[in-house]
């Protein structure tokens, strides 16, 4: 009875180590995985878009992310939303000195990156904007 016993606390021992080392390796991968879909994916994406700025506005989300800004551009019949906030890829820090200089119907060559699933609140983010006269 005592080498059984001796049996299955080896096994256990030998299977937690490498059951620990698993998990360690598979959160370190999920991590990585994180942080791209965050920063790099979104950079898979880059759009340009040339129109009118139609609307602007800010919205508070005090409690999750502060303040973001929003500018809405026709561009034909089509109007998109276009976030602007500060991009560490971009090393763009001054989006609200930016939302500040944009005034509605100014017509302007917005490049952005991201995606636009306005359905789920996901919205391009402009790095760089061209204001045209």
């Amino acid at each position: 009875m005592k080498k059984l016993n001796e049996f299955f606390y080896e096994l256990f021992d030998r299977l937690g180590q490498h059951l620990m080392h698993t998990i360690f390796v598979i959160g370190g991968i999920l991590l990585i995985l994180f942080l791209a879909l965050g920063t790099v994916i979104p950079e898979l994406n880059r759009t340009i878009y040339e129109g009118k700025i139609i609307e602007k506005y800010t919205k508070n989300h005090a409690m999750t992310t502060g303040t973001s800004h929003y500018i809405v551009v026709q561009h034909g019949q089509t109007k998109t939303t276009i976030e602007n906030t500060d991009i560490l890829l971009h090393a763009k820090f001054n989006s609200k000195d930016i939302h500040q200089s944009l005034r509605e119907g100014q017509k302007v060559k917005v490049y952005t990156v991201g995606f636009d699933f306005p359905q789920f609140g996901v919205h391009p983010n402009l790095y760089r904007i061209d204001k045209q006269p």
